[in-house]
């Protein structure tokens, strides 16, 4: 686990994005940039219509588009990933897989009390790539490699929407 901050804007709307109504916490309709301050996860993260909506601390509503790519990272790439969030076990799922095939995957999880874990797996059987991704913190599973960051989510600015 490593210290990763989360910072999210949507510059269409011009308008905080937050919603505590009662039992209702949240996103809607995310639009933009999300900024992963994180050594561990390089890249951009963006969101299209992208509802994060937790009832009672459980997963409501799930919907929207997530990309991320990866800035030059030794076991991503360049690649792009894609995926569209569920409502799974009460927790919010995003499973991004890349757009142009081959076997890493990246799951992200939030809970309803704002934690949010990503977990990226890589499978390869290179011993380069593998002793690489060990250097970086990385743990051998059967498939590869795989690793967990864990961070929680914070709200500078809660509004609630009308």
């Amino acid at each position: 686990s490593g210290d990763l901050r989360v910072r999210a804007t949507d510059k269409s709307a011009g308008r905080a994005f937050v919603l505590r109504a009662g039992r209702d916490k949240g996103v809607k309709a995310l639009s933009g940039p999300i900024t992963l301050d994180a050594a561990q996860l390089a890249g951009r993260i963006e969101a299209k219509d992208v509802d994060a909506l937790f009832r009672d601390g459980r997963c409501r509503r799930a919907a929207g588009q997530i990309r991320f790519r990866a800035a030059h990272d030794p076991l991503l790439g360049d690649a792009t990933f894609a995926g569209t969030p569920a409502c799974v076990g009460g927790d919010w799922v995003a499973r991004l897989t890349p757009t142009s095939g081959g076997g890493a995957a990246i799951t992200l999880r939030a809970d309803g009390a704002g934690r949010l874990q990503a977990e990226i797996a890589v499978a390869t059987a290179d011993p380069v790539l593998v002793q690489a991704a060990l250097d970086q913190g990385f743990a051998k599973d059967a498939a590869g490699v795989r690793r967990v960051i864990s961070t929680r989510l914070s709200a500078e600015k809660a509004v609630k929407l009308p």
